[in-house]
């Protein structure tokens, strides 16, 4: 079997109504998904017994080391810093963010919320229908 695959992902974020927006209103993500090797080393399995035996699972991701290396490009999000003063006038202190590793930085919790819900889907393993389509099934063993 031969698989056509793409690793570019675009995403529209749902978060705060972003994806009811006006198309060029929208914070638009675009990102590479990762093979086995950078999904494995981003996200750690931890297991842990409590003293009455029981065991207790979770994952750590390093949803830092996800953005930085899923190169991450962001159109549309601005982010209001805060505000300075300049002859007398407060003016909005605003940031582009652009880029995963950015986003990653910001001590935001929209961008800490956004970051990690990006995170989660670049490392969501996915087979979709356009994939499966897109799939010569004759292309295996004869």
């Amino acid at each position: 079997m031969l698989l056509n695959v793409s690793r570019r992902r675009t995403w529209v974020p749902e978060l705060l109504g972003n994806d009811k927006l006006p198309s060029s209103e929208q914070v638009v993500i675009e990102y590479d998904k990762p093979n086995t090797v950078d999904r494995n080393a981003w996200q750690r399995y931890v297991a842990t017994r409590k003293s009455d035996g029981t065991t207790h699972s979770y994952s750590e991701t390093d949803v830092r080391a996800v953005l930085s290396g899923s190169n991450v490009k962001i159109q549309g999000l601005r982010i209001r810093t805060g505000t300075k003063e300049a002859d007398g006038k407060t003016i909005d202190s605003i940031t582009t963010i652009t880029n995963g590793n950015d986003l990653a930085l910001i001590q935001s919790d929209y961008c800490h919320l956004l970051a990690t819900q990006l995170a989660q889907k670049i490392l969501d393993l996915e087979v979709s229908e356009e994939l499966i389509k897109n799939s010569d099934a004759d292309s295996g063993p004869a």
